[in-house]
């Protein structure tokens, strides 16, 4: 059983850090997505999902969801999926060996993501119905992003996962300015060794395990935010908000 919320403790010490950071605010000025020049990899923007309420949770969210932080990783070179990768054994590693867009299961090509301090207790199939695993649209201050499920590689290799050129493996050393303790997330990828499920991470020790698609007991749902159409620009403001409200994620067992 991974299933577990944050403890007042953390949700004190993500508080105090995130007096620390910066907001971000992001604004539209051309159809191309620029600006990323005045972002900083490893820095926490902040964006209103309250939009997304009713897509990503069943239930009523565990806090306010209008400002929440996300992560900018910079740009990456790592493999994205799509529908029809779900239950094929090797759908992770020829996606990761394209750069094709019209690959049959995904492709591999440089882009940088958003990854946002946001958990939902849902299945992975259920997150799917809501084209919430490999993306629908999001509109953030006119700049259109993709939400979805990150990638996190097929089967066990070291901290990254196989195929390595996976979106987590990347993203990963971020993941201490959410949480000191283990949560896990659900990506897009099917199991290697057991097509029937999916894979989730850990993001603390980077562990990689299989969870059934219909069980709400595995992997949490952690969208991340793909920059597709905008300008990004930052505004900093004097005052530094920490987010206040409780996030539902799955912790270690």
């Amino acid at each position: 059983m991974k299933k577990g919320i944050w403890g007042l403790a953390c949700l004190l010490a993500l508080a105090a850090l995130l007096l620390l950071m910066p907001v971000g605010a992001l604004a539209q000025e051309s159809r191309a997505v620029t600006g990323e020049a005045q972002l900083v990899a490893g820095e926490v923007y902040w964006f209103d999902l309250s939009s997304m309420k009713e897509a990503i949770y069943d239930y009523p969210p565990p806090g306010d969801i209008g400002l929440v932080p996300a992560v900018y990783t910079g740009t990456m070179y790592a493999y994205v999926l799509n529908k029809n990768s779900v239950g094929i054994a090797t759908s992770s590693r020829q996606a990761s060996n394209t750069t094709d867009p019209s690959g049959e299961y995904g492709y591999i090509y440089n882009h940088s993501l958003f990854v946002t301090a946001v958990g939902a207790d849902r299945s992975w199939n259920a997150m799917n119905e809501e084209n919430l695993i490999f993306g629908r649209n999001y509109t953030n201050n006119g700049v259109t992003y993709t939400m979805r499920a990150p990638t996190g590689g097929s089967a066990p290799l070291g901290t990254a996962g196989s195929p390595p050129e996976n979106e987590f493996a990347f993203f990963q050393k971020y993941m201490t300015k959410f949480s000191d303790v283990e949560l896990w997330i659900m990506t897009q990828d099917t199991y290697d060794n057991d097509t029937d499920k999916y894979v989730s991470r850990a993001c603390l020790s980077a562990k990689l395990e299989s969870d059934d698609r219909s069980s709400t007991e595995g992997g949490s749902y952690m969208p991340v935010l793909e920059p597709q159409s905008g300008a990004l620009s930052v505004h900093l403001q004097p005052q530094r908000r920490p987010v206040s409200h409780r996030l539902g994620y799955n912790g270690g067992e």
